[in-house]
């Protein structure tokens, strides 16, 4: 049995974080989408690493990116990779994750896509802004940034 004491030795955010990403998956429907209208992607605003990296407060905030699919990595039940995107001055790389729907395109690396999802904070492991996907499209495969 854990005790409350226990718990304040554990690194919180390691706890929350999923915490909150599954709860804003669930209120964002990402278990089972059908596309976006025009009109509710008019509701997201451009991810902008500046703004975000190191902004957990601003979590739920809707955002697209687009930029080549890098380091994927497949789960059972969920997607992740990177995405660097060009921004003004230089790149945003950003931590997308998605569940596997049934409609999710087959995403390679190096694969071009507009991505639609929610920022959910900060990633544990490479400390970059985190996406979570509502929606991708695939279009094409482009060349990666030179950085």
């Amino acid at each position: 049995m854990v005790e409350m004491k226990d718990l304040k030795e554990v690194d919180m955010k390691r706890v929350l974080l999923p915490v909150l990403i599954i709860g804003v998956l669930l209120l964002v429907g990402c278990g089972a989408p059908a596309g976006l209208s025009e009109q509710e992607k008019e509701a997201y605003v451009p991810a902008d690493f500046v703004e975000l990296n190191g902004h957990p407060e601003l979590a739920g905030k809707l955002v697209f990116a687009e930029g080549p699919v890098e380091v994927l990595h497949v789960e059972k039940f969920y997607r992740a990779f990177l995405l660097c995107q060009a921004e003004e001055g230089g790149f945003g790389l950003y931590d997308v994750v998605y569940f596997d729907w049934t409609d999710a395109p087959d995403l390679m690396d190096g694969d071009c896509v507009f991505v639609w999802g929610v920022y959910v904070g900060t990633d544990s492991f490479s400390g970059g802004p985190k996406i979570a996907a509502r929606l991708i499209e695939k279009h094409g495969r482009c060349p990666m940034p030179q950085l």
